[in-house]
Formats: structure tokens, sequence, C-alpha cells
């Protein structure tokens, strides 16, 4: 975190931002996701990347490259950064080269079930505030099946994150919740240690 915020203050996200998508797609060249169509890699855009041109072009001239197919890349922006005219250009842009789109940490920003309606994505990604103690908080329970209610009405697909434990994942599940992201499903691990699909087979909806 440390790391990533002096790079935004100092405008290097985007390089870190170019460097990851190039390392990916190559990666997605050699067949590392396999063969099953509804997998995804997700990679995390910075906020100083969206809307900027030249990231733009950078994507779709890496996309040629490297023959990504772009279904299989979700593209993920934080709620913040999505704000702006700038910015929902930027993401229908991406959206009509047939990238996949995520609103990360939805709920911790400030937009608007509204301005939600207006922009692109296909998944919202519930912030972890609200799901590390909805098992104790009833507040927060009822916050994340507005978000999955309000989604779901607008068509998207929506993803905890911050899952913990089983008790919660059960929860997110009976709640109807698409997906769930967080240490009970995997911890992070090296890219090339990792044993993909294999790694959860046991969970019934997990992303």
């Amino acid at each position: 975190g440390m790391f990533l915020d002096i790079a935004e203050r100092f405008s290097l996200a985007p390089r870190i931002d170019k460097f990851v998508i190039e390392n990916t797609f190559k990666w997605l060249r050699q067949g590392q996701l396999g063969a099953q169509n509804d997998c995804l890699v997700n990679i995390n855009l910075s906020g100083r990347s969206i809307g900027d041109a030249e990231v733009l072009s950078f994507i779709e001239s890496i996309s040629g490259k490297y023959n990504t197919p772009s279904s299989r890349v979700c593209l993920e922006i934080t709620e913040t950064a999505a704000v702006g005219k700038n910015a929902r250009d930027f993401l229908i842009q991406l959206h009509d080269m047939g990238f996949k789109l995520a609103l990360d940490d939805f709920g911790s920003g400030f937009s608007s079930f509204g301005y939600l309606e207006s922009l692109p994505v296909d998944y919202i990604k519930i912030d972890g505030m609200f799901v590390r103690d909805l098992e104790t908080n009833h507040a927060h329970r009822e916050f994340i099946r507005a978000i999955d209610r309000v989604g779901k009405a607008m068509g998207k697909l929506t993803v905890a994150e911050f899952v913990e434990n089983q008790a919660s994942l059960d929860l997110l599940e009976e709640m109807g919740v698409d997906f769930a992201q967080g240490y009970h499903i995997h911890k992070p691990q090296e890219l090339v240690k990792s044993t993909l699909m294999s790694d959860f087979s046991d969970f019934k909806f997990a992303a």
C-alpha cells in the first residue's frame, strides 16, 4: 500500500499498470488460464491511468500484439476513480474493445446508485469494510443486500471482498451475492505457483 501510494503521488502508477498489463497478456498468450471460457484474470488499474489516452492506446496496441482474448480480462477501477466524464468515456472504450469491467471497493466512495447505472461495468465489488463483520453487523448485511439487489436490477454481477471465514461465505451465498473474494477463498501467491481452478474446486461461488 505504501509503495503504490508513493507511485500514485509521483505519477509513476501508469508505468506500473503498463508493466502488469503487458506481462499478464504475455501470460495469457501462453494459455496459462486454461480452456474454460468463464475463467477471468483481473487487473487493477490505478486512478492515474483512468481517462489517460496514452494508457488506453497502450492497452489496445498490446492486446493486438499478443492477440489477447479481451473477453477473458476484467479491468478493475475504484469507485472514486470512475467519477467524471473522462473516466466514463475511457471505460466505454475499454468495454467496446471487449474487456470486462469491475467497479472496485463500491460503497467506500461517493458514487450514487444513479451514477452507477451510467457506468459500463460488468461487476460491482462490494467494499470489504461491509463484509468483514457481516456476521455481527446487521446494518452492513442490509447494505450488502441493497447493493446486490440494485446491481442485479442493472444487470451487473456482485462480488464480496474480504471474505475470511465460512460463516461469511454462507451468509453471502444466502443473500445471492454472485462471487466471493478473500483469504478464506485463497491467499495471494505468485502467479507462476498457482494451480488456478483446481484451487477453487471446493467452492460453489468463488472468484
